[in-house]
């Protein structure tokens, strides 16, 4: 074997060919700046953003007006929890948040008077403790943060039951939804959030593109973060990125057409992995597996550390845990789950992709196989 075998699609997703098309249009024909509404190369360029918005909009059931473009999932997950951080203002997140969610909430709530941020539990299995977040906000004025689906185990959250009790407290509630959109169903206006984070690179797209949706309501109560430019509604300046934004349009509308038969298939190579390796007697699996993407597999063998099998199969491209967290010490995740530090150092991350084939799998179970039995040849028959 000689060519890599790519499993780490959750930390960005292989680029679909239909976004490639997309951007290289843009970069070679409709290259103009979609401000420059004075010639007609500044015009096209301003209707292929448009259009994208539209896209996005009808393929997430969100308003039009409330999509706001920016660079990515972190990019929105700040911005958003800047703007509505106020004084006496609590910010309440699971305890597995993406650390664009974290970070930014513990830094914000230092320097504003009378703000607080709390961690609400999450299970063993990697799920919100509702009856903790409702505890967390009540008679409070909060925000409420939960990411749709997990970056390291995959596991879905009950997001229209968190909206449900934000409502009861008048929270407003962020989701980041960067690893859901494109994999399962997603409707922005049925979900009942307020704001929610998409990421352009997460499901095909280019990496650089992203979006914050707004219920137009808070569209006008939103701090900008980046000005000078007007751009956006006057929301983010900057020239605007037409190739990015329509290269993350396409890869959405290819994602949503092939989403039911994609999700399917992915599945099927994601439990074949399991079966391939489940006998070894060290092996063990996170998170819930009926909530979760079929994308994901979270799981090791204990006693064999996670860095030992990606440094001895250096053709497979999959990670310990997520990208963002790839060398740190512990998985923030897999501590909240209370997952034992023996078990964290085992954990691998293998994400399947709407590219991934059942010969990359074969060879991946025939490797891992090989692999633990060599690192603990009592593992292995």
């Amino acid at each position: 074997m000689t060519s890599a075998i790519y499993l780490d699609a959750q930390g960005t997703e292989r680029p679909r060919p239909e976004a490639v098309a997309a951007i290289n249009q843009c970069l070679t024909t409709d290259f103009g700046n979609p401000s420059a509404t004075v010639h007609k190369t500044g015009q096209q360029s301003l209707s292929i953003l448009e259009a994208a918005r539209e896209t996005i909009a009808e393929a997430l059931n969100a308003p039009i007006d409330g999509i706001v473009f920016c660079s990515g999932a972190t990019e929105a997950n700040n911005w958003a929890l800047q703007s509505f951080f106020r004084e006496n203002t609590k910010l309440v997140a699971s305890a597995i948040e993406h650390k664009s969610v974290l970070e930014p909430g513990a830094r914000i709530c230092k320097r504003t008077e009378g703000a607080s941020f709390d961690i609400c539990r999450v299970t063993s299995a990697g799920l919100i403790d509702l009856q903790d977040l409702e505890r967390r906000i009540e008679g409070e004025n909060a925000i409420v943060s939960v990411m749709y689906a997990n970056n390291e185990i995959g596991t879905i959250q009950p997001i229209k039951a968190v909206a449900a009790i934000c409502k009861k407290h008048g929270a407003l509630l962020h989701v980041d939804a960067a690893q859901t959109v494109g994999k399962i169903p997603v409707d922005f206006t049925d979900l009942g959030a307020d704001m929610m984070t998409i990421s352009g690179h997460k499901f095909g797209g280019p990496v650089g593109s992203g979006a914050l949706i707004l219920n137009p309501a808070l569209v006008e109560a939103i701090d900008p973060m980046i000005i000078g430019g007007g751009q956006e509604a006057g929301l983010r300046a900057g020239t605007i990125p037409v190739a990015m934004i329509a290269g993350m349009a396409t890869a959405l509308e290819t994602a949503i057409e092939e989403l039911e038969a994609t999700s399917d298939r992915i599945r099927t190579l994601r439990d074949h992995l399991i079966e391939g390796v489940r006998d070894i007697p060290s092996f063990f699996l996170n998170g819930d597996m009926d909530q979760r993407l079929t994308c994901n597999f979270s799981g090791g063998f204990l006693g064999v550390d996670a860095a030992l099998i990606m440094r001895r199969l250096p053709n497979f491209h999959f990670s310990a845990g997520s990208a963002c967290t790839t060398g740190a010490a512990t998985s923030h995740v897999l501590e909240a789950m209370g997952i034992p530090r023996p078990q964290q150092k085992a954990t691998m991350r293998i994400s399947l992709s709407w590219a991934t084939t059942e010969a990359d799998i074969d060879q991946l179970i025939t490797q891992l196989r090989a692999t633990v039995s060599s690192a603990s040849p009592r593992l292995v028959a």
